[in-house]
């Protein structure tokens, strides 16, 4: 804070307290443009960590409300999810998501004088795990269309090829059909549902199985334009996110418990 927001030279000495150049930057109430979440978003999961914290410096000190930046680095992270095709390496991007998810809601929840900090700590996590996934060699062009002749479907057909192929662990798939639901129909409250159903029966870690739920909460708080990012990943991560045995067998044996066929 003292580099960044207040422009001080940092000295080996000890630092404390809240100054007032920080308090007043959490009250900037600017919504971020397209063009601004975009540049964010390329500077944190393409550029280098000091790229990244200048970008965000600059939308702090423009009067951009650190909440909607927020939204924006969900964003980031919901891509580096996207762009990842090894079940194998999900671990670093959906723990960097859930760490988001959780920010968003101590920063809806608490009005804690320090909570800037945090914006800058999320930055970091994410640009690194971007820079893993590089030395992973697991950053992979994501281009999404919708499947020829989904536009004659019924929004329900389309559920029902959402549900199919996330449950059949296709994530190419999965992302086409969210995306021809997105595509045909505004009412994105039946894709939620469907999505968080599928994530909730498909898998037997809850410690994964969460992830999509973290998404979805966050679809429903974010203001960005772009915002749907995070229906396909959520969708995405939920078919191709590391699985353990039989992924159905949790619900199966929950459905035949309760007397309630899955589907």
């Amino acid at each position: 804070m003292k580099a960044n927001i207040e422009g001080e030279a940092l000295h080996a000495v000890p630092y404390g307290g809240v100054s007032e150049a920080e308090l007043a930057v959490l009250r900037n109430t600017g919504e971020l443009t397209p063009a601004e979440s975009a540049d964010l978003i390329r500077s944190v999961i393409r550029d280098t960590e000091h790229v990244a914290f200048a970008t965000l410096t600059s939308l702090l000190k423009s009067g951009k409300n650190p909440r909607r930046i927020l939204d924006s680095l969900q964003l980031a992270v919901a891509q580096i999810v996207l762009e990842t095709q090894d079940l194998n390496n999900f671990n670093m991007p959906h723990h960097c998501y859930e760490y988001h998810n959780t920010l968003a809601w101590f920063f809806d929840n608490f009005d804690h004088p320090r909570r800037l900090r945090l914006l800058y700590v999320a930055a970091s996590f994410a640009n690194r795990v971007a820079d893993n996934m590089r030395g992973l060699n697991d950053v992979n062009p994501v281009v999404i269309r919708a499947p020829q002749g989904a536009d004659k479907m019924t929004a329900q057909q389309l559920l029902d090829q959402v549900d199919a192929t996330i449950c059949a662990l296709d994530g190419p798939a999965c992302l086409a059909w969210t995306q021809a639901y997105m595509d045909n129909n505004a009412d994105r409250t039946p894709l939620v549902r469907r999505i968080a159903l599928a994530a909730s029966k498909l898998g037997n870690d809850p410690h994964n199985q969460e992830i999509a739920q973290c998404m979805l909460m966050d679809y429903g708080t974010n203001k960005l334009a772009g915002r749907d990012r995070q229906l396909l990943s959520a969708a995405y991560h939920t078919a191709m996110h590391r699985k353990y045995g039989d992924p159905l067998e949790c619900a199966n044996r929950f459905g035949k418990g309760m007397g309630v066929e899955l589907h």
